[in-house]
This record gives structure tokens, sequence and C-alpha cells, in this order.
């Protein structure tokens, strides 16, 4: 079974008549992930990007932190991903992506 975000992006290529290739579909995915996670972090405010900082190693930022983080300030990560989802394939299908 497809992961949903690699299906996403599978869906775009075809929208957009792109050739799903290893390579085209691994850039792709790679380009949403980054989106996605930057709008996660953009909607944590100033006191929970802290938190954020303080709580991880070596970089590394696993969703459910991020996830509970969001959820403390009452902002829904569900309708964040799928904005963010949304605004990719917009700039996507205009070549802006």
């Amino acid at each position: 079974m497809q992961d949903p975000l690699e299906e996403y992006v599978v869906n775009l290529l075809k929208a957009k008549g792109e050739p799903d290739t290893p390579e085209s579909r691994s850039a792709l995915l790679e380009k949403a992930n980054e989106a996605i996670n930057k709008a996660l972090v953009e909607a944590l405010p100033l006191e929970q990007l802290t938190k954020l900082e303080n709580s991880t190693k070596d970089n590394q930022v696993d969703d459910t932190t991020i996830e509970k983080l969001l959820t403390e300030v009452g902002a829904d990560p569900s309708k964040i991903i799928s904005d963010a989802m949304n605004a990719f394939k917009n700039e996507y299908m205009k070549g802006t992506k």
C-alpha cells in the first residue's frame, strides 16, 4: 500500500502530465514534505518553538511532538497539513515548485 503523501504526489505528476519516474516522484515528495513541515513549524507560536527547540536532539523533530505542541495552542494540525498540501499543489501546477 502506498503512503498517502506519495499517492498525492503521483496524482500531482499525472495531473500536470509529468513523467512518474522514481526520480521525479522522490524529488516532488521531498518538496511536498518540506512544504508541510514548514507550514507546521510556522504555525507554532514563539513559546512553542522554544519548547520544540529545547526538546529536539540533533535537530531531529518527530511529527508527534509538533502535533502535540500545535494542539496545546488550539491549532488543528490536520487543517494546517491540508492547507499546506493545497498551497503546494497550486504552486506546483503553476510551475513555481
